[in-house]
C-alpha cells in the first residue's frame, strides 16, 4: 500500500468511530477492565481475525458498520504492517465525560519500527468494556 494512503485509511478507521453513541458511564474510568479489553481485542487483530475483532466490539460499531466494512478497512491497515512484534500501554485518558477511555500503546511491528496505537474502549450497553474506536499512526519506509 502506498504511503500516502495508509494515514488516510487510517483516518477513515479512526473517525468511522465517532458517530457510535456513548456507553454508560457507570464505573466510567474502566479501572483494569478497559486496557483489558482493548488488548484482548488487539490480539484478534494481531491474529489476523478481523471479523472476531469486529465481534467483540461495542453494540455501537456492529450496528453503525458491516462485518464486511469493518474487516476490508482494519485489513488494509494492519496487513501491509506485518506481524506485530511488541506493545506497550503507554497512556489511559478518559475522554467524554469519563464513559470512554483512550489507550495509547507504543507498538511494533515486523515492517514498522515505531508505531502509535490508540484504542477506545467504552462500558457497552450490556456493562462490559468494549472497543469502540482504533487507529495507528504508523508508515513502513522508517
Amino acid at each position: 500500500m502506498e504511503n500516502a494512503v495508509k494515514p488516510i485509511l487510517s483516518a477513515i478507521l479512526a473517525l468511522s468511530f465517532l458517530g457510535c453513541g456513548a456507553a454508560a458511564a457507570q464505573d466510567a474510568r474502566g479501572g483494569a477492565a478497559a486496557p483489558a479489553a482493548a488488548e484482548k481485542w488487539l490480539k484478534l487483530v494481531d491474529a489476523g481475525d478481523y471479523a472476531g475483532a469486529w465481534n467483540t466490539s461495542s453494540a455501537d460499531v456492529r450496528a453503525n458498520h458491516s462485518k464486511f466494512f469493518w474487516t476490508t478497512l482494519i485489513g488494509g491497515v494492519r496487513l501491509p504492517l506485518g506481524e506485530a512484534r511488541s506493545r506497550s500501554l503507554k497512556s489511559a485518558v478518559p475522554k467524554a465525560e469519563g464513559s470512554r477511555v483512550a489507550l495509547e500503546y507504543a507498538s511494533r511491528f515486523e515492517k514498522d519500527k515505531q508505531a502509535r496505537e490508540t484504542v477506545t474502549a467504552a462500558r457497552d450497553k450490556d456493562g462490559a468494556w468494549r472497543v469502540t474506536g482504533y487507529s495507528i499512526d504508523a508508515t513502513t519506509d522508517r
